[in-house]
């Protein structure tokens, strides 16, 4: 999958921040863009401890908080929301493919027990004597 683009913003110093969704294989990621290059973090946004709230800035996205001279960026808890929520959208739970033949294995192998209940019923039926008194044909 290619990354998706799914939100975009300009911070206050005047710099192109864009969010994208990455797939790892069945589990997205947002990947932060600052001016182009991409910033590694979490893959979700992450809210910011207490201490460390300004104004409407509740979340970060980045390297790391902004005290350890990291690149991050901070996003309002709303702008969290809509992050998290297309990272959501994007996580589909696709099975992996050991799952998918371990089912088939277990589908092919009650199909098989099943036939052979039925071969095994019609052979005692067929082995059975008559009753007395049966109408022979």
């Amino acid at each position: 999958m290619e990354d998706k683009l799914i939100f975009t913003k300009i911070t206050p110093d005047g710099r192109d921040v864009s969010i994208r969704v990455h797939d790892y294989g069945g589990t997205a990621a947002a990947h932060l863009y600052l001016a182009g290059a991409y910033i590694e973090g979490p893959s979700l946004p992450t809210p910011l401890p207490r201490s460390m709230v300004r104004g409407n800035l509740t979340h970060y996205l980045g390297g790391g908080l902004p005290t350890n001279r990291k690149i991050a960026v901070g996003f309002t808890r709303a702008e969290a929301q809509e992050i998290r929520a297309a990272i959501v959208a994007e996580r589909q739970p696709t099975p992996s493919p050991r799952r998918v033949h371990a089912a088939q294995v277990a589908a092919a192998a009650a199909q098989a027990t099943q036939a052979a209940a039925a071969a095994a019923q019609a052979a005692q039926l067929a082995a059975s004597p008559e009753p007395e008194g049966a109408i022979k044909s």
